[in-house]
């Protein structure tokens, strides 16, 4: 079962990003109160690296797959780099 909510390009661009997070991850902060929950609980500086990790990709495609592949990280609490 996954958390990544349907969505268009245009709803990723109407975010809000003051918070210095991806528009992709603030979307799925916005749309699941899990996410929003484990999100929260990981120190600021895992959130910047889940951050940085899905803005380094040029193509959607490759974000999209990356959001694929962090989803389950963070919900189990894990940072980027654990094991």
């Amino acid at each position: 079962m996954s958390i990544l909510p349907h969505q268009t390009n245009n709803d990723m661009k109407t975010q809000e990003n003051a918070s210095g997070i991806s528009k992709e991850l603030q979307f799925l902060i916005t749309k699941s109160n899990i996410f929003t929950k484990k999100f929260e609980s990981l120190s600021l500086s895992q959130q910047q690296e889940y951050s940085n990790y899905i803005e380094e990709a040029i193509l959607e495609e490759l974000k999209r797959k990356r959001l694929e592949k962090i989803i389950p990280m963070i919900l189990e609490g894990k940072g980027l780099k654990d094991k």
